[in-house]
């Protein structure tokens, strides 16, 4: 995996999902992808992502950044701790 060879503290293994609410509002399973949001935010729960996409360096900042072209090829996945 390429982000293993960046220092965590210098931020350069995060990796950004870019999604427009606009977006995933206008799609269909949209108000899927926001049920499942919100339950992630719930006091001892975490959100799991599956997705299928490219993952690119950032332009100016460190770290990558995923491009999904579908969200049909996005999934999450709300987990109790």
């Amino acid at each position: 995996d390429e982000c293993e060879k960046f220092d965590e503290s210098e931020g350069g293994r995060s990796l950004t999902i870019d999604l427009p609410l606009s977006r995933v509002h206008a799609y269909g399973g949209g108000a899927l992808l926001m049920k499942k949001l919100e339950q992630a935010q719930a006091p001892s729960h975490y959100l799991k992502v599956y997705f299928w996409g490219k993952i690119k360096a950032r332009d100016q900042r460190p770290g990558y950044v995923v491009e999904i072209e579908a969200l049909d090829n996005l999934v999450f996945k709300a987990i109790a701790r």
